[in-house]
């Protein structure tokens, strides 16, 4: 049986600190008036510490007065005293730190090599600082956003960038799009729909004789806001996005979006979704109504077909030529030649090449169709589209 005092072991050595009895390194820290130095003992700090162990060994050290001194100006008085306390007891002391005290505090730890104590430095700072934290993160989240050990802090704002916008950007005056680029460029935002609406209602209020009613948008107003809308879209986060998650987001508001930058990510998802290996070319080779149908939808639409059969093996791939078409005598034919589709009982299809060489009973299918929506006056919402797809499933 074994008995752990570690209570009064710790305040003994709290003690051998506040007494400086037998101690051998002054440390320096602070600047100006918060300028201080304070007196320690080389076998706790090399003990204690792989920072500390480096500095003190060999001829790194400098000496005054038989004294070991350390220089450590860049960090303040009061954070260096919370951690030559931890260093000498086991305890971190937050009782007299503010909420740029406990961040300065996680900054010293990260650079002493302290990695036993950032995560409980990261809690205080969620759990008991997050006002002050959430006041002044577009300011720090660049530095925090830097260091691989501050995970908990940056994966705690991804998700209230995400969820909550608005306890970051309290005011439209508070967001830019060169702070969203920044966030974006530091992996800041996770992309979802309340974000992605605070963006889009963002845009539309820097346009201020916009209402709400969309249908009485000029073309010019269309234009204008779309421009706004182009300037602060974080394109480093749609491309994180999973396709679910793209389709649900983005593909309502293509209208809206640059062109050429949409289509990279429409790739981008296509290539993820069939594999890094496919080559995805244009959506498809000829030239379509866009009041009717877009980019997006036809790529949605000819990537969904089933086109190559061999040795039973279906090959699901995009067509390069029509991608569908009506067929007197035959149905829906894919391509100008192909697969051609006849009825099979009630329940299924049967498709037959058009040499009648082979053919294949499909017993589940999808059947696409192409419909106009008004534009809806929320901005807000995901969406706002003047046309769409809808399907069901057979």
């Amino acid at each position: 049986m074994s008995y752990h005092l570690l209570a009064k072991f710790s305040r003994d050595f709290c003690n051998l600190l506040e007494s400086a009895a037998y101690y051998d390194v002054v440390i320096r820290v602070g600047n100006g008036e918060d300028a201080k130095e304070f007196p320690a003992h080389s076998l706790i700090l090399r003990t204690r510490s792989a920072y500390f162990r480096g500095c003190l060994s060999g001829d790194k050290c400098k000496s005054e007065y038989d004294k070991i001194i350390l220089n450590k100006h860049n960090i303040s008085a009061t954070v260096f005293e919370i951690i030559l306390r931890y260093l000498y007891s086991g305890k971190v002391d937050f009782m007299n730190c503010d909420g740029q005290q406990t961040l300065d505090l996680l900054y010293a730890a990260e650079e002493l090599g302290l990695v036993e104590i950032l995560e409980c430095i990261q809690r205080q700072i969620t759990q008991h600082e997050a006002e002050w934290m959430d006041s002044n993160f577009i300011k720090h989240h660049r530095k925090i956003f830097r260091h691989d050990n501050f995970k908990t802090l940056q994966v705690y704002y991804m998700n209230k960038i995400a969820t909550m916008p608005s306890s970051i950007f309290d005011t439209h005056d508070s967001f830019s799009p060169e702070i969203l680029s920044s966030l974006d460029e530091c992996g800041c935002i996770k992309l979802d729909e309340a974000i992605w609406g605070y963006i889009v209602n963002w845009a539309k209020h820097q346009i201020p004789r916009l209402g709400n009613r969309v249908s009485g948008w000029a073309k010019e107003d269309w234009d204008e806001f779309k421009f706004t809308l182009s300037q602060c879209i974080p394109w480093e986060a749609v491309l994180s996005l999973n396709w679910n998650e793209f389709h649900d987001l983005l593909v309502p508001c293509e209208p809206f979006l640059p062109s050429d930058k949409f289509e990279y990510a429409l790739r981008q998802q296509l290539k993820k979704a069939c594999g890094s290996s496919v080559k995805i070319s244009s959506p498809i080779s000829i030239h379509f109504n866009d009041t009717i149908i877009n980019i997006c939808h036809a790529t949605l639409i000819s990537d969904s077909f089933i086109f190559n059969f061999d040795e039973n093996k279906a090959e699901i791939t995009r067509l390069n030529t029509i991608a569908i078409h009506k067929k007197a005598g035959y149905g829906p034919c894919f391509g100008t030649k192909g697969l051609l589709s006849f009825p099979n009982g009630k329940r299924s299809i049967l498709w037959k090449t058009s040499d009648n060489s082979d053919s294949l009973t499909v017993l589940d299918y999808e059947v696409f169709q192409i419909v106009e929506k008004p534009r809806r006056s929320n901005l807000g919402s995901t969406s706002h589209l003047s046309n769409g797809i809808s399907h069901k499933k057979r």
